[in-house]
């Protein structure tokens, strides 16, 4: 057997590309054995004899093709952790971010608005199409790889497929070639042209997904690499020959310590379906089309779930509020699933906050926060309206004396949100001032955007940086501070400190005084939503009156506590 360099990594639950994930061996079909002729089931209409495909023909189908075998039955132990729970891909992924990347209401109502302000019909439909590469692969890659133009938001719209955002079908045709070069960002993965699947298993029992799909399932090693992610989760977007890096989480992790490019495996390298796709156990990959299992298929060990954990789960509570509604493809039960997993995420590996040293002196409550990121990439990363901030409670024995960062039921926590010009903080001294952890792009003028078609650079950056991260390291010039937390001291790969100096007000009462601070993340801050409230489409509108409706304003990733005494 055959394995990939990177199976060399350690395992254990974040393990980046273990052996157990690969498989030890893939299961064969042994001559002579009872019952191992696979049922069979007719080619799925329209598609074409192995290897070629023609225009006329289907290259990318939908989750119910792949159901077939992929999706739990009651009648087999495939598929199935060891308690009998439904660890299906087909059913995982339904209830995921990224299955709803087409129907995602936020974004279709930032596409409205970015459509509106286009500088005439071809603008509005070159940014259709740059957009629709990621929130509607099915049917970007239908046309593109037949050799047609790629679709604009009203041919996208006429694809079966469309609903399902990234499919089974996408990702799994995705080939090796070029993969972690820019040619292959933004949306533009090498799609294999063949008739061919691809899965991180060696040696794959071929026969049955040939003779029931039309498929020629391929082992890939490329299945478990970041530069598979980054196809779509590096993004630049253009402004005549400007290039604005508009997410760079796969630039981020590369300049880590959890990266494997270029400085080789590590007992920290971790890739980012480690993270993002948790470990299910063993089990059985499939069962014949008829609902039982395949007698001479093995259970592989560490299967991960396709339920891709990320960290929007205000996303998720909206898809379960209004999700049929929007045609999304998963079940208000399943969002839930994912949202709770997503919030254990969050609130158990994402971040840690410190307290040190809280002391008075000379009239004042001293302290230093520290905040440390354990993402791999950037906190927060991705879309660029997401951010992260800092509350601050002093409690005495006469109550609350000081309050900064409490967020209102729309989640503000400042007076100046439409502003987006928070600084950045390396002292706090007073209530008005919060630290915010974010990214503010600026439009040709220099004015703060919360247009993607507008920007063209950023005014801050002091989103917290990976751990490990150097200014020497890759693509540092892409990924560092911006604006004031490139001269701080204090900020630096892996954590930023902040320090409290806060005056005590006069008659303050003597005795234990409590410090709570707590790390909050949102990702569609009240600023980013009150730009769309003018917008008269019907997706703007909706998605305001859905996210209106839905209770939540931010996560707490982090809290910390101590106790100070004023004589």
């Amino acid at each position: 057997m055959t394995t990939a360099p990177l199976l060399r990594l350690r395992p254990g639950p974040l393990a980046a590309v273990a052996a157990g994930l690969m498989g030890l061996a893939a299961a064969g079909l042994e001559p002579g054995d009872p019952g191992t002729e696979p049922e069979l089931a007719p080619l799925p209409a329209g598609h074409p004899p192995l290897p070629a495909q023609d225009d006329d023909t289907r290259y990318l189908h939908g989750r119910e093709l792949c159901a077939r075998c992929h999706d739990a039955s009651p009648n087999a132990r495939a598929l199935r952790a060891a308690d009998g729970r439904d660890i299906s891909p087909v059913h995982t992924l339904g209830g995921t971010v990224m299955q709803a990347a087409f129907v995602d209401p936020f974004f279709r109502a930032q596409l409205e608005r970015e459509r509106r302000h286009a500088d005439g019909p071809e603008a509005a439909r070159a940014l259709e199409a740059e957009c629709l590469r990621c929130h509607a692969p099915v049917a970007h890659h239908e046309r593109t790889l037949a050799g047609r133009e790629a679709p604009d938001l009203a041919e996208a719209l006429t694809d079966a497929f469309v609903a399902e955002g990234v499919s089974c079908t996408v990702c799994h045709r995705i080939g090796p070639e070029g993969l972690g070069t820019p040619e292959t960002w933004s949306g533009h993965p090498p799609m294999d042209r063949e008739a061919r699947l691809y899965g991180p298993y060696p040696e794959p029992f071929v026969g049955p997904m040939r003779v029931n799909t039309g498929y020629e399932v391929t082992y890939g090693p490329h299945m478990v690499l970041s530069s598979l992610c980054a196809t779509c989760h590096t993004l630049e977007t253009h402004h005549g020959e400007e290039a604005f890096l508009e997410q760079g989480a796969y630039l981020e992790w590369r300049n880590s310590v959890y990266s494997y490019e270029g400085q080789g495996v590590t007992d920290e390298t971790r890739s980012c379906q480690a993270c993002h796709m948790p470990d299910v156990g063993p089990t059985r990959l499939a069962h014949n089309p008829g609902g039982r299992d395949f007698p001479f298929l093995d259970e592989r060990p560490e299967v991960r779930s396709h339920r891709i954990v990320g960290g929007n789960a205000r996303l998720l509570d909206l898809l379960a509020a209004g999700g049929e509604a929007l045609g999304a493809p998963g079940t208000p039960e399943q969002y839930r699933d994912t949202a709770r997993a997503t919030r254990e995420q969050l609130q158990g590996r994402t971040a840690e906050l410190a307290l040190e040293d809280p002391r008075v002196e000379d009239g004042r409550l001293r302290a230093e926060l520290r905040v440390t990121n354990r993402a791999g990439h950037k906190l927060p990363t991705g879309f660029p309206s997401r951010r992260v901030w800092l509350e601050l409670e002093v409690e005495g024995p006469d109550g609350t004396w000081f309050h900064s960062g409490a967020p209102d039921v729309q989640g503000r926590v400042l007076p100046r949100e439409r502003a987006l010009r928070e600084p950045h903080h390396q002292v706090l001294e007073r209530a008005d001032q919060v630290q915010v952890w974010e990214r503010v792009a600026v439009d040709a003028a220099g004015e703060p955007t919360t247009r993607v078609g507008a920007m063209v650079g950023t005014r801050k950056d002091n989103r917290l940086l990976p751990l490990g991260w150097s200014p020497t390291g890759p693509d540092a010039a892409r990924t560092g501070a911006v604006g004031a937390a490139a001269e701080d001291e204090d900020f630096a790969g892996g954590e930023d400190r902040v320090a409290l100096s806060i005056p005590l007000p006069e008659g303050l009462a003597p005795g234990r005084h409590r410090i709570r601070a707590r790390l909050h993340f949102q990702t569609m801050p009240p600023a980013w939503v009150d730009d769309l409230r003018g917008g008269t489409s019907p997706e703007e509108q909706g998605f305001v009156a859905l996210f209106d409706g839905t209770p939540g304003t931010s996560e707490v990733l982090a809290e910390t506590r101590g106790v100070v005494r004023v004589e």
